[in-house]
This record gives structure tokens, C-alpha cells and sequence, in this order.
């Protein structure tokens, strides 16, 4: 059948297509043409065409009338590393914006929720805000030794660092003041490895390296509510539940999940047993009746919190798994790996839909853009790469030395 298509541009041009063809392969034809990459999609009568439909199954019909809708991407692309920087560059041209300096290298930075500030820690025993529009630091948090992460909480008030003085610390934006101290004490060698709040930011958890431990502790009061081993072994990761009523914890090669009431281990997900195999992180669904994790045998799981179940196993990247995320519709998994590439799978059948192909070293992180139309990754090749979703190009990179994570804005 022939179909119509408009162009950005305004330009109608004929398209001969069998109605059986993926809307998707239309799309990439359309791209191909274009002179420089652009996010698009395509339109019939007002209606966004759902790429993996054919066009048949999306109404198209002989002499239909198809426009090109270009995506904006996310405004802003955060990157920090190895050079004692973050960095804050646009996405559309790769410039950059703002460099964020610090004495040492940054193990973190985080863009606030409203977009106005950036928070970055650094092993120069420091945290910091910086203003996005001039660049300018606000604000200072200091510990003894490194700060290992650092977040904003949900309602933007307050800053949770974790540190290798044995203690993760509750901070207040506006004065700089520190709210509550919580020390993992000084028996062992207690470096706190990662701190984060809950959903409703009633707790805090963290990790510890030295005595083994995950603790949750109240943001009211900053006592100690539970306390939770994973046997004698580091954690590789700890996360709260969306509701905040249970936890999940990732050491060895297998996950728990943890009732917050009582400190319970509901369930036990194990990976299979190999050479050296870790379960390297984990992350709750937007519903959060599934738990994902990412290991070093390759593969990514979703497990059932309802029963405990492999629900469905991720398999086809050829190094180890770096990060996982669940995408914002709930449909589909992104993960990062050692063998250089990023991967898009469908939940529901375990396919991988699209490869992201372009890194020359391991990939560390791979997040979506809050729209979903864009994947943006980084490793360490110190390169920093957004992609289509759909189609698996590179719309923009930016390489920089010192670049080994990256984040979206959410505008």
C-alpha cells in the first residue's frame, strides 16, 4: 500500500509498505533520510502510532495521511567520575554547562527533583548543592573521611550522606546543620556504604562494610528500628520498597526481602551458585509486587514478593550486569553490562527488544528518560550516550575524560 508522510519540514513524500510491516521499520526508514538524528514518532490522525504494532493493526490503510512528531529530549544530562568533577551538559548539542569541582574524585551526583540543584559527594569528605542556573555552590556538608553517596529527600528539604567515618548523616538544606547522626559505631572498621531514604522519608537505610549489617532508623527520632544480616558478608545493595514497608538486600548470590514491622526474612531469591557470582544490585517495580535483580553470571531475574517465584530471567548479555531499571510504563527492563552494550527487554516474554551498541568498555549505568522515548548510558570509556529507545541509535555522546556515570534530568 502507498501511505503519505509528512515531514518536519512540511515535505510529503510516498511511502510503499506492506500493511504487515512494524510501524517501527517505517519509523527507521524516516530517520535514515533525516540529516542529523532526531527523536521522532509517527502520527495518524492525531493518535501516536505504538511502534511495535504493524500498520495494519494501527489503522493504516492505503493513502493515509502519516505525520512525523519530533520528541524533545530531557533538557539536561548530569555526569560525574574520576577527575574530581560533575559535570551538567544539554542534551540536544553537548555542550557543556557547568562543572561542579571538588578536591577528590565524586562517587555521586544527583539533580534535585524540581531541577534547580545539583548534590554531589566526593572523597574529599565533602557534599555538596550547586545552583543549575550559574553553577554556584550553596551549600557544604562535611564528614571526617570520603562520602561514599549522597541524596536529596522526597520532599527536597533535607541531604543523607553516607561516609567512611562509620556514619551516614541527616542534613538540612537550608542552615547546612546536621540533624541526626547514624553511627554503625566503632567496633569494626564501619565504613556505611550507601544510605537512602524511604518513600515517605519516615526511614533511612543503610549499609555497612564492616559488621555485615543493613539498619533502618527513624528520621523522627534517629534510633535504631531494625537491624538486618545477610549473613557474614558485604552487601552489594539495599533498597526500600515503595510503600516502605519492606526492604530488599542483594550479597552473595542471593537477595532477602525484609518486613520493616518485624525484621522478618520473608523470602530468599538465589541466583544460581557459581565461581565468584554476586547478586550486584536490586530495585523494587513502580507497583512493587516484583523485585529485579542484576548479577555476575550474566543474567538479570524478576522474582514474585507474593510467592518468592523467578517470575523471568534476562539472558543474552555476555559479561556481567551493572544496573537494572524498570521503565516508567512497568513493560520493560533496561540493563548495563560489562560486555559494552546496554539492553532493552520485554517483562512479559524476556525478549530483548534492542541493543545499544557503541560503548567500548563496560557500561556502568543505563537509565530511561522520564518520557520513555530515550535511554541514556554511560561506562568506562568515559563516554556518556543517549539513545533512541525504539530504534537503538546513538542521538548524542558526549565523551569526556572522567565520565563513569550519568543521570537524565526529569525535564
Amino acid at each position: 500500500m502507498i501511505l503519505l508522510l509528512v515531514s518536519l519540514s512540511g515535505d510529503v513524500s510516498e511511502y510503499d509498505m506492506d500493511s504487515g510491516t512494524p510501524v517501527q521499520e517505517l519509523q527507521r526508514r524516516v530517520q535514515a533520510l533525516m540529516s542529523r538524528p532526531e527523536y521522532i514518532k509517527l502520527s495518524l490522525a492525531g493518535e501516536i502510532l505504538r511502534p511495535t504494532s504493524t500498520l495494519a493493526e494501527s489503522g493504516v490503510e492505503d493513502g493515509s495521511l502519516i505525520a512525523v512528531v519530533r520528541i524533545p529530549m530531557p533538557k539536561y544530562v548530569l555526569t560525574y567520575g574520576n577527575d574530581f568533577t560533575a559535570k551538567l551538559w544539554r542534551s540536544a548539542t553537548g555542550d557543556c554547562m557547568h562543572t561542579f569541582l571538588h578536591n577528590n574524585y565524586v562517587g555521586s551526583a544527583v539533580l534535585s527533583r524540581n531541577g534547580v540543584f545539583v548534590l554531589t559527594c566526593s572523597d574529599d569528605s565533602t557534599a555538596k548543592i550547586w545552583r543549575i542556573d550559574d553553577g554556584v555552590c550553596i551549600q557544604t556538608f562535611r564528614h571526617t573521611l570520603a562520602i561514599y553517596t549522597a541524596s536529596f529527600s522526597g520532599d527536597g528539604a533535607s541531604v543523607l550522606t553516607s561516609s567512611d567515618d562509620n556514619t551516614a548523616k541527616l542534613w538540612n538544606i537550608r542552615n547546612g546543620g546536621c540533624i541526626h547522626t547514624f553511627d554503625h559505631g566503632q567496633e569494626f572498621k564501619n565504613y556505611v556504604t550507601s544510605a537512602s531514604f524511604s518513600g515517605d522519608d519516615a526511614f533511612v537505610l543503610t549499609t555497612c562494610g564492616g559488621d555485615f549489617t543493613a539498619i533502618v532508623w527513624s528520621i523522627a527520632t534517629g534510633a535504631r528500628v531494625r537491624t538486618l544480616r545477610h549473613g557474614n558478608t558485604q552487601f552489594n545493595a539495599a533498597t526500600f520498597s515503595g510503600d516502605g514497608a519492606s526492604v530488599v538486600t542483594a550479597a552473595d548470590n542471593t537477595l532477602k526481602l525484609w518486613s520493616i514491622t518485624d525484621g522478618a526474612c520473608i523470602y530468599t531469591f538465589t541466583h544460581p551458585i557459581g565461581a565468584y557470582v554476586q547478586v550486584l544490585s536490586a530495585v523494587f517495580s513502580g507497583d512493587g509486587v516484583s523485585v529485579l535483580s542484576a548479577s555476575s553470571d550474566c543474567t538479570a531475574k524478576l522474582w514474585s514478593i507474593t510467592n518468592g517465584a523467578c517470575i523471568q530471567t534476562f539472558s543474552g548479555h555476555k559479561g556481567s550486569i551493572q544496573s537494572i531499571a524498570f521503565s516508567g510504563d512497568g513493560l520493560s527492563v533496561l540493563t548495563a553490562s560489562a560486555d559494552h552494550t546496554a539492553k532493552l527487554w520485554s517483562i512479559e516474554s524476556g525478549t530483548c527488544l534492542q541493543t545499544y551498541i557503541g560503548h567500548k568498555a563496560p557500561v556502568y549505568t543505563a537509565t530511561f528518560s522520564s518520557d520513555g522515548f530515550s535511554v541514556l548510558t554511560a561506562g568506562k570509556d568515559h563516554a556518556a550516550k543517549i539513545w533512541s529507545i525504539e530504534s537503538g541509535e546513538c542521538m548524542q555522546s558526549i565523551v569526556r575524560k572522567g565520565i563513569l556515570a550519568a543521570e537524565f534530568s526529569l525535564f
